[in-house]
């Protein structure tokens, strides 16, 4: 009789049911001694509409340098019973050391306290005082789907990708705002004409404020400023090495040869952040604007489309290369590859031959951060909020062709003589008008050298120039040109040239007064 007591005793007090399935996805941001960590916890088990096993919650731990094996392997950061609880707000875990390996696990438990031990979804994260991405070019390499390989923090990351149909989208691949402080601080806004931001736009649908059921002004023509996409400071370090052209991507500055051209503002300092113009530029009483539902501005030259934006006030002016060169860089970035068009999406890349022609701004005001289509849809394809390849060059600052050399300047003031410039001594070579073959990296970018590639080879834009005049640089491309754009660089047009096919954005500085908090979340 006693045997059979203890038997019932054991049966009695056994864990009941089965175990819950795992978490859905652990998120970890590495951080300076420590890190942020999102939760998406599992849901009950039901099968053929039976309930199955009831979730009660789920044991977060920590472990150095190996992956906890159970709901006791490791430090427990938290036992935690309201499931949603870290799923949009990130629990910030610190006391770690910067530069060891930790491995975080959930171990889901039912109403019974039965555990899943089979902690599947396992993070690893490594605390750093800083973020450090990159990429190198193989310059022995023509495929522009092979040629880029990731390095650093990213090195084991999957792209992102256009989703190349009719119906259009994107997929982002491992890249997400919780491993990628660019992300996070890329946020769409009003923004005054003093620079400073009025309100943050829904995210998914521009014609809301950020609550998503207010009307917003992103189509407002009288609004006193524009729709304009923030940037956070990105510290860049480019260089060449062993036929291969090196691209590291900061959110501090790690030593002198990282630099930030696209935040330095008139004067020398650094913005915290800068603004994109979310739209291509129309013209609404003198001004230059980026405002949905417009046509865009075009045939004026390059002085008036200066005066228009500066009109916006003392913070604004037309597009400049450092800014548009960042962006090519983050385009390569996120998506692996140096054909921006299979990549990003075509954009209004074909057919045009009229004003008319040219896609009205806010074309996609939902859909979110990224969109795109493939080669049978001319539209504007979307990054980082911001609408990009809308049928129209872009014309820009701080690049200037002159007596057949690159000249550049990375911050204001510019002109149009090269003067304060600097002289690359690189030159554009081959038949003008024809794929770029190979580019030369500076520490302010990448400038094409030669002409001679395809559509599907090197970097699949085109390039044109003019030795003999001072070309002002237009950019990305025009719906007359086909698959020669993306990120065309055009140098063989005087900076009075009219165009019906060349326009240009507001683009707008920080004030003085702006800080990194303005836009964190």
């Amino acid at each position: 009789m006693s045997d059979f007591v203890a038997a019932k005793y054991i049966l009695d007090n056994m864990k009941n049911g089965i175990a819950p399935d795992n978490v859905e996805a652990i998120n970890v941001m590495a951080m300076d001694g420590g890190a942020k960590i999102r939760v998406r916890p599992p849901k009950d088990t039901v099968i053929d509409n039976q309930l199955i096993c009831t979730v009660k919650g789920y044991r977060l731990l920590i472990k150095e340098g190996a992956t906890p094996e159970t709901e006791d392997d490791g430090t427990l950061i938290e036992e935690v019973t309201q499931l949603d609880k870290y799923k949009a707000n990130a629990l910030l875990h610190s006391g770690l050391v910067n530069g060891t390996t930790y491995y975080v696990a959930a171990f889901p438990f039912n109403d019974y306290g039965l555990f899943n031990r089979n902690a599947a979804n396992v993070a690893k994260v490594v605390p750093q005082a800083y973020t450090l991405f990159g990429y190198y070019d193989d310059l022995t390499d023509s495929n522009p789907e092979t040629k880029i390989h990731y390095i650093k923090m990213n090195a084991g990351f999957e792209p992102m990708r256009v989703v190349a149909d009719n119906t259009g989208g994107w997929t982002e691949g491992t890249w997400s705002e919780e491993n990628c402080w660019i992300l996070r601080g890329n946020r769409p806004y009003m923004v005054k004409n003093d620079g400073t931001i009025d309100y943050e736009l829904c995210h998914t649908d521009y014609s809301k404020k950020i609550d998503g059921v207010t009307a917003s002004d992103v189509s407002n023509a009288a609004y006193a400023g524009n729709a304009m996409a923030t940037i956070p400071l990105i510290w860049v370090k480019r260089y060449t090495e062993d036929n291969k052209q090196y691209h590291l991507f900061c959110d501090t500055q790690l030593d002198d040869d990282f630099t930030a051209g696209a935040f330095t503002r008139a004067d020398g300092s650094i913005e915290p952040y800068t603004f994109y113009p979310m739209f291509a530029g129309s013209l609404i009483s003198n001004k230059l604007r980026s405002i949905a539902g417009q046509g865009q501005m075009n045939s004026q030259t390059g002085a008036n489309e200066i005066t228009y934006a500066k009109n916006n006030g003392a913070l604004w002016n037309t597009g400049y290369f450092s800014i548009v060169q960042l962006r090519w860089e983050l385009e390569t970035l996120f998506t692996r590859s140096t054909n921006k068009q299979d990549a990003c999406g075509y954009g209004n890349y074909t057919g045009g031959t009229q004003a008319s022609n040219l896609s009205r701004t806010g074309t996609l005001l939902t859909g979110g951060r990224f969109y795109g289509y493939g080669s049978k849809v001319n539209k504007p394809r979307k990054f980082m909020h911001c609408e990009q390849q809308a049928g129209a060059w872009e014309r820009i600052n701080g690049l200037l062709y002159v007596g057949g050399k690159y000249y550049v300047k990375e911050s204001e003031p510019y002109n149009e003589t090269g003067d304060g410039y600097i002289n690359t001594g690189l030159s554009m070579s081959g038949t003008s008008g024809g794929y770029i073959k190979k580019q030369v990296m500076t520490k302010q970018g990448c400038f094409p050298t030669e002409l001679g590639g395809s559509s599907d080879t090197y970097y699949c834009c085109g390039g044109w120039y003019n030795a003999g005049q001072v070309d002002h640089a237009v950019v990305d491309g025009c719906c007359g040109y086909s698959l020669l754009c993306g990120g065309a660089v055009v140098v063989n047009n005087l900076v009075s040239v009219t165009r019906w096919g060349i326009s240009a954005r507001p683009y707008c500085k920080t004030p003085t007064t702006a800080t990194a908090s303005d836009i964190e979340a």
